[in-house]
């Protein structure tokens, strides 16, 4: 009698809905229906987490993860398996010495990953036993699309060229720091593959992380070909554009309203041309511009810490006028606010000049039209926003939402050097 057959949507869904994960695994190894459609669906994500002491394993752990010693035991036993396994997330810390090598060897089987998650558990990671299973795995990786690395302290410079090597597109975020060099000196890392992938996508937590990558010799070339870059600005971080004739996408973000609007060395000067930008180094809140952003095509400005015009809201004209001013491909701005009072974002959509005036001073709004408007016409929308609900006053309570998105056709008109174009105040 011929073994039965089952639809693959209900395969499917079984393995979707049923929450026996190890009788899951059972039965796609021992039955050849389970085979394929439940292969791919259980161990397309691999979750590994760092080894725990028997006590605190025997106290439970959340089911979605695998130890790393449990994990390279069942790859070990199941090596076909590994080529299912297309996103991983990693917990790195306190792996157990005895299953170094099986780990070291597990990692290796993953040959078909394409995105993976790097995350600290508040544990300092080994640098001569955690870190080399790490290089040497990304050294062998050719089809790495994404890469994130949060909260991992100190990553070994070696670490960083392997992954620059391994990834399409990384992410440094949420605590992620590049190590010393002289904490390398004594670390020793696989050989480098001979295959690389040509970084095209570059986020990172700081500009001083990118800067100093940026400006070194052993990094620089990195970043050559990037075309799209995401990093935070505040006034004790340097802008330093190493990619400026590729990059096609520019967001930047600001935590924080600097104390002195000004990019100026002088506190008194706020109105300075692009052109008269400060380009001295050992300032701290002046911003490195490039000269010309040839292929630049969308521009996110966002603002996390951005109050009322009774607060005197804080909005980067300056250096948003010599973004626009640079980029002569420009067709797409867009500025995102935080903090925005619920009680501002009644009338939003209709875009009227009460609306405006109660977001922004009239100053600010009339200097954001001039400067947007021989772009395309300025269209105000609402985006998705998440009320503060620790508050039980919803008109002081606050709101995330997306208010300007700006859409041209074609290519953009050069921009007149007017004071309103090219010579805007930062200040209300």
């Amino acid at each position: 009698m011929p073994a039965p057959t089952f639809p693959p949507e209900i395969i499917a869904s079984v393995v979707k809905n049923v929450d026996d994960r190890p009788t899951l695994e059972l039965c796609a190894l021992a039955a050849s229906v389970f085979l394929e459609p439940s292969q791919r669906q259980l161990y397309g994500l691999l979750k590994l987490r760092y080894d725990k002491d028997p006590q605190e394993a025997a106290r439970g752990s959340d089911p979605e993860y695998r130890t790393y010693a449990a994990a390279a035991a069942h790859f070990e036993a199941f090596p076909h398996l590994a080529k299912y396994v297309s996103s991983i997330h990693v917990v790195l810390g306190a792996i157990r010495p005895v299953a170094l090598p099986a780990v070291g060897a597990m990692f290796l089987r993953l040959q078909h990953v394409r995105y993976c998650e790097l995350h600290g558990s508040g544990q300092p990671v080994d640098w001569l036993l955690e870190w080399p299973i790490v290089v040497a795995w990304l050294s062998t990786q050719t089809g790495l699309k994404h890469l994130a690395v949060y909260n991992v302290s100190k990553i070994p410079r070696v670490a960083l060229r392997a992954m620059l090597n391994a990834a399409l597109s990384l992410e440094l975020s949420f605590g992620a720091e590049v190590g010393h060099p002289e904490r390398d000196a004594n670390y020793h890392p696989a050989p480098p593959s001979s295959k690389s992938s040509v970084l095209r996508r570059l986020n990172v937590l700081t500009c001083e992380t990118f800067e100093t990558l940026a400006r070194s010799r052993e990094f620089a070339g990195y970043f050559k070909s990037l075309t799209a870059l995401t990093m935070t600005a505040d006034r004790e971080n340097r802008l330093c554009f190493a990619a400026a004739d590729s990059l096609q996408e520019l967001s930047l973000s600001f935590p924080q309203a600097p104390e002195s609007a000004s990019l100026s060395s002088s506190a008194s000067d706020s109105t300075l041309d692009a052109s008269e930008l400060p380009n001295d180094s050992d300032l701290a809140t002046s911003i490195r511009l490039p000269g010309s952003l040839p292929l630049l095509r969308n521009l996110r400005l966002m603002i996390d810490d951005f109050s009322g015009p009774q607060d005197g809201p804080y909005l980067p004209l300056t250096l948003l006028s010599a973004l626009v001013g640079a980029a002569p491909r420009l067709g797409r701005v867009t500025l995102q606010l935080c903090d925005i009072p619920l009680s501002l974002l009644a009338d939003i959509s209709s875009a009227s000049p009460a609306t405006r005036s109660g977001i922004f001073t009239s100053a600010v709004g009339q200097a954001l039209d001039e400067l947007l408007l021989p772009i395309g016409a300025v269209v105000w929308t609402p985006g998705d926003f998440y009320p503060d609900t620790s508050d039980t006053d919803p008109i002081s309570s606050f709101a995330y939402a997306q208010l300007i998105d700006i859409t041209v056709a074609g290519l953009k008109s050069s921009l007149p050097r007017t004071d309103a174009g090219g010579r805007l105040s930062m200040e209300a």
